[in-house]
């Protein structure tokens, strides 16, 4: 998984630079939504493998009480369960790619352990969900706000798919019996 997302990235550049070339060649409207469409999705990829990496490098045990789960932000919402139901979160949560799977894994981690690490990645994702917005910003020097806004929009939503699927297992593994599953 990791290896065929740097490919993806890596290609996105590469399909960067070409547009942004064939663009300043040619001036044709095309090679400039291209060009556009390209950086911002190669940005949207970038920043989130960035971002990532970067709290990683900064993980200490400082951070572990900013992830607890029993702070308010972590904590489930009254009307989350009735809007997890309408999504139909239990269906395509298991669709979706995991960075790294086996920090979700009870058969590897303690149940505190699996929740700190949902903490941690609706943490990085609603962050990604920020930072998926700020392209929108560059239409004002390049024009083209419906492209930015856009892909801006697309990686927001992603993100915060990401977001659900955290807020949505959280719960469910809090009351789930270790003892149980590992007998």
């Amino acid at each position: 998984m990791k290896k065929k997302l740097y490919i993806f990235i890596t290609l996105l550049g590469i399909f960067s630079l070409f547009s942004i070339y064939f663009y300043k060649k040619t001036q044709i409207d095309i090679f400039q939504v291209l060009a556009i469409t390209f950086c911002t999705t190669f940005y949207h990829f970038a920043v989130r493998f960035i971002f990532a990496a970067f709290l990683d490098f900064t993980h200490n045990k400082n951070m572990l009480q900013f992830y607890d789960y029993k702070k308010k932000w972590f904590r489930e919402k009254p009307f989350e369960k009735k809007l997890y139901k309408f999504l139909k979160v239990k269906k395509w949560k298991t669709k979706v790619p995991t960075w790294n799977p086996e920090s979700f894994s009870l058969k590897k981690h303690s149940k505190s352990e699996v929740v700190l690490s949902t903490c941690q990645a609706e943490f990085i994702h609603e962050v990604n969900c920020l930072l998926s917005l700020l392209p929108i910003f560059s239409s004002i020097f390049f024009g083209a706000f419906w492209v930015f806004f856009l892909t801006s929009l697309a990686g927001c939503l992603l993100d915060l798919g990401f977001v659900i699927i955290q807020r949505f297992n959280r719960p469910r593994i809090l009351k789930f019996d270790e003892k149980a599953f590992l007998n």
